[in-house]
């Protein structure tokens, strides 16, 4: 898949979660056949995922973090990911919590969160780019409405 070879990644995707379907696995196998513009199969990978992350392997956070990158009902990624975040307080749960914030359009809360899970200095690429994303959305926002939302 880094290399470009998106019908080969799929392909080994496809035969790994047929196999031993894991919740990372599905999301991923969904993310290819998106990629390669099979979006009813992605859905159904993306649907079996969810359900792996609710019933095989039960995570809130992973689950949310999940449902908020692809955007998939946002308002439920916040509360799953608010649910997590209030017994969890790692950097992959505050990063899910501050995605699904973005997602809902609370800004200037995702801020703050994805300021708690950048404080230790994490280098995970998802979680950096996140960050980029919101600051770049916040500061959008913000000369929107310094300019009067023209």
């Amino acid at each position: 898949f880094a290399r470009g070879e998106v019908r080969q990644a799929y392909d080994l995707m496809a035969a790994r979660v047929a196999a031993a379907p894991s919740p990372d696995d599905l999301a991923f196998a969904g993310d290819l056949a998106a990629a390669l513009g099979r979006a009813a199969e992605a859905g159904r990978y993306y649907t079996l995922a969810q359900a792996a992350w609710i019933s095989d392997a039960p995570d809130p956070g992973r689950l949310a973090r999940f449902l908020a990158e692809r955007n998939r009902r946002p308002v439920d990624a916040l509360r799953l990911a608010t649910e997590a975040a209030s017994t969890r307080r790692d950097i992959f749960t505050l990063d899910a919590l501050a995605w699904a914030q973005y997602r809902n359009a609370m800004l200037d809360e995702a801020q703050a969160t994805i300021a708690q899970a950048l404080a230790i200095g994490t280098r995970d690429r998802t979680i950096r780019a996140h960050a980029e994303t919101i600051a770049r959305a916040r500061a959008a926002a913000s000369r929107s409405a310094r300019s009067g939302g023209r």
